[in-house]
């Protein structure tokens, strides 16, 4: 059983057996702010803290203040592993950056990826920047951790990073941390080449194929932008058991056929504006065993109008159909990042996987009237405010690459990259902040030469 593995791999009394967290904070009110402080440990080591005590460090004035959070709920969070949370409401006495972080001593010494790990500590952070104007909460993770994995194949997990202010994020792999945030004897996790664990920049998906049984620990920051500044971050730190090919031979199957593949390397569909989306999605497994299968992401928390998703589980195969009419105010060139999560039940051991797929709100519509040439219509409306109608015509099946130009020749924004069926086509989508003004949109599709239109910006 898992348990048994969790035992053999992590003896010492030392050991906090602490396999992961994070802290948010969400603002609830002008000077009110819910601090959540989450942890993941091995049910085998020793009893979770009764209270959550964090450090708020005021980043300007270094002045530390030490808060212990009430633990609001402990429950099974998987096979050996339970889920821990420590929630309270905070107040600040200053406007500024503030540093909140949680350290507990030790790790698991069994851990394989860190120097001396029994008597390095446990330690995650995130940053906070208030003050008097602008509301701000910190990012959050939409998606708990995937604890386990297999020896020599695929693990996929999509954290789903998601800032309920809209600021922009990114997210990058870095080293885990330990007491007071000092740096730890670290190697990534252990693979063969070109199977390291890497992060999607463009979708957060995280992608390893371990070659090692044992214990990994990783950790991922996502940084939070507004107006290009940086105003905060938040790190996950998790820890995954590698189990080896025998805990599950074979593993279960996504059937991808029912979406797109783009250029760059992702999986999307369009979801036109106005229009309901249904887009079904088979799951198999040749063991047999028992799937069970959810999707998480930002289409499915909107206020107005989320999406929604319909499940048939199964043993050997199980579907799921993702649902949305997106309307107008949901129209934006940055698609929607979506998870599917499969959890498969194979004999003492529960897998999970994230297969990760974008949605384009406003997308393309696409018709098969024969047409006679690659040629742009007129865009509409002209002059562009908010979002503009792009319609064009391909002879032949051809990747289209739509650009925003300015009047030095400098692309702005690439508003469409994708390949396109043969037929009239629509395009519809919101155009980036930019400056008021004359541009030229870039319509090239296939070999042909460029076709330039001149659109002028009034918002």
């Amino acid at each position: 059983m898992l348990l048994l593995a969790f035992c053999c791999l992590s003896t010492s009394i030392f050991a906090s057996h602490l396999m992961g967290g994070q802290i948010t904070v969400s603002q609830i009110g002008t000077n009110s702010y819910v601090a959540t402080l989450t942890l993941y440990r091995d049910s085998t080591g020793i009893s979770a803290p009764t209270m959550g005590a964090i450090v708020i460090k005021n980043l300007t004035t270094g002045v530390n203040t030490t808060r212990n959070l009430p633990n609001i709920s402990g429950i099974p969070f998987s096979t050996g592993v339970e889920e821990y949370v420590y929630q309270d409401t905070l107040s600040f006495s200053a406007f500024g950056a503030y540093n909140i972080s949680y350290s507990l001593c030790c790790r698991n010494d069994a851990i394989l990826n860190i120097v001396n790990s029994a008597s390095q500590s446990f330690y995650i952070n995130t940053i906070l920047e208030i003050d008097s104007i602008v509301v701000n909460s910190t990012p959050v993770f939409l998606n708990p951790p995937v604890t386990v994995a297999q020896k020599n194949m695929l693990y996929q997990y999509n954290p789903l990073p998601f800032d309920s202010d809209g600021d922009s994020l990114a997210w990058s792999m870095v080293t885990p941390l330990g007491s007071a945030g000092v740096t730890l004897g670290y190697s990534a996790p252990y693979a063969n080449p070109g199977d390291d664990m890497v992060i999607n920049q463009n979708t957060g998906e995280i992608t390893w194929t371990p070659n090692t049984l044992g214990n990994f620990v990783a950790s991922f920051l996502i940084e939070e932008f507004r107006a290009g500044v940086k105003i905060g971050e938040i790190r996950r730190d998790m820890q995954i058991i590698v189990l080896g090919q025998s805990a599950n031979p074979n593993q279960s199957s996504v059937n991808k056929s029912v979406f797109t593949y783009s250029t760059a390397g992702q999986y999307f569909i369009n979801a036109p504006i106005g229009q309901q989306t249904v887009v079904t999605v088979s799951v198999t497994d040749q063991d047999n065993d028992l799937l069970k299968l959810s999707m998480n992401g930002e289409p499915f928390i909107l206020t107005n109008n989320p999406s929604t998703y319909t499940a048939i589980n199964g043993n050997g195969s199980a579907n799921i159909s993702f649902i949305w009419t997106p309307n107008q105010s949901h129209l934006r060139i940055a698609p929607y990042v979506v998870a599917l999560r499969t959890k498969e039940f194979h004999g003492p051991y529960m897998f999970v996987s994230d297969f990760t797929f974008q949605v384009n709100a406003g997308g393309v519509l696409s018709t098969t009237t024969n047409s006679t040439a690659n040629s742009l219509g007129q865009v509409y409306p002209n002059p562009v405010q908010g979002s503009v109608n792009i319609p064009f015509n391909l002879v032949n099946s051809s990747q289209v690459v739509i650009e925003l130009i300015d009047m030095k020749g400098q692309v702005v924004a690439k508003l469409l990259d994708q390949n396109m069926p043969a037929g009239n086509n629509h395009f519809i989508t919101k155009l980036p902040t930019v400056a008021k003004g004359v541009y030229m949109l870039s319509y090239l599709a296939g070999n042909n030469a460029p076709q330039m239109q001149r659109i002028v910006i009034s918002e």
